[in-house]
């Protein structure tokens, strides 16, 4: 994935797209010389004009578990296991060959494995790497660094839930909460954040694609046709062939309906930057042959998993989460299936 250069005053951070999306930081007055970089695993960034950053330090941190936190969360032996685990089933849920019911227990099953596999390596401490003990660890760090005053917090995506819970625990320790893609904190410790809710909007923007692609054209996305109404159309009768007839991926496995669904789920998160590269996967799935775009959507190996050890893992981000979450709202597979059927009413593009 390519990396993007973060220019500092005091210090040049490197990042990737993928890293930007795990690190969780802050911004905090003190006592140093101002603008100083401190880097984390996941590497210290900045892309806000430095005026408005004038007189802060800019801090970010690996939460535990991860990067350079030990212990380490790891539910394998090696990367290699790890990604046999996570290649073993296309775990699409509404797979259109598959009675719901089969399709859930399937699911269900598939997880189970992963619990099992992290109470066995790693089960000492993976009741304390929930949102909770995380805003406790940022509150420390805050203390160790020697901050003086109240901070101003400025995150998005997941670390918008620590922002929530540091304010609902340390209320007076906030000048500033700046979230951005906020994350439902009273579903999130709930249900989980997946729920209906959370894609409200997704067949909105997943019909941007079909609009601007036509507007587009045939230069600039590779998925063309003449109006969006043609464009939905090949899309559907893409989603259609993949059912029976996965693309084959040699050297990965293949990429089929659960994955066409797990890449559009993604993409619709940042419209501007992915829906070039959501239509070059549409093309290359449309031709039947595997590309650079089919590659980097499934993470290997032109686009490599990323390695635990530096920047994290899946099973940390389902860790983390069914920690969050009350674990009687559902409680088997015959409390998910209402649940699943809420979330593919709302979109059923991005909820299968």
């Amino acid at each position: 994935m390519r990396t993007q250069r973060q220019e500092h005053p005091a210090c040049s951070c490197e990042v990737t797209r993928q890293e930007i999306s795990k690190v969780q930081g802050h911004s905090i007055p003190s006592s140093r010389p101002r603008n100083t970089c401190y880097q984390s695993s996941a590497r210290g960034w900045r892309s806000t004009p430095t005026p408005t950053l004038e007189g802060w330090d800019i801090i970010d941190w690996d939460v535990s578990g991860v990067g350079s936190t030990r212990p380490f969360l790891t539910c394998f032996p090696d990367e290699a296991a790890r990604k046999a685990y996570e290649d073993s089933t296309s775990k699409a849920l509404d797979h259109p060959s598959i009675p719901l019911a089969q399709d859930i227990q399937e699911n269900f099953d598939y997880h189970e494995i992963l619990a099992k596999a992290c109470q066995s390596r790693s089960g000492d401490f993976l009741p304390y790497i929930d949102t909770p003990n995380n805003t406790r660890d940022l509150k420390t760090i805050i203390k160790a660094i020697g901050g003086k005053g109240k901070i101003a917090f400025w995150r998005y995506q997941y670390a918008t839930l620590i922002g929530e819970t540091y304010a609902g625990i340390y209320p007076n320790d906030l000048d500033y909460l700046i979230l951005d893609g906020v994350v439902q904190g009273e579903k999130a410790y709930a249900l989980g954040d997946d729920g209906p809710s959370s894609i409200q909007d997704a067949e909105k923007a997943f019909n941007v694609f079909f609009t601007s692609c036509a507007a587009a054209g045939n230069a600039t996305c590779a998925f063309h046709a003449a109006t969006p109404e043609l464009i939905r159309a090949q899309y559907q009768k893409l989603e259609k062939a993949l059912n029976p007839k996965p693309v084959p991926v040699p050297g990965i496995w293949k990429f089929g309906y659960g994955s066409l669904h797990g890449v559009v789920s993604f993409a619709v998160t940042d419209p501007n930057d992915l829906y070039p590269f959501l239509a070059n996967v549409f093309a290359e799935a449309e031709s039947g042959v595997a590309g650079p775009n089919i590659y980097g959507a499934l993470g290997a190996p032109l686009d490599p998993l990323p390695s635990a050890e530096v920047q994290g893992n899946f099973e940390y981000n389902v860790a983390t989460q069914a920690l969050d979450t009350d674990p009687f709202i559902i409680n088997g597979p015959k409390d998910f299936e209402p649940y699943l059927k809420s979330v593919l009413r709302k979109s059923l593009a991005v909820g299968g």
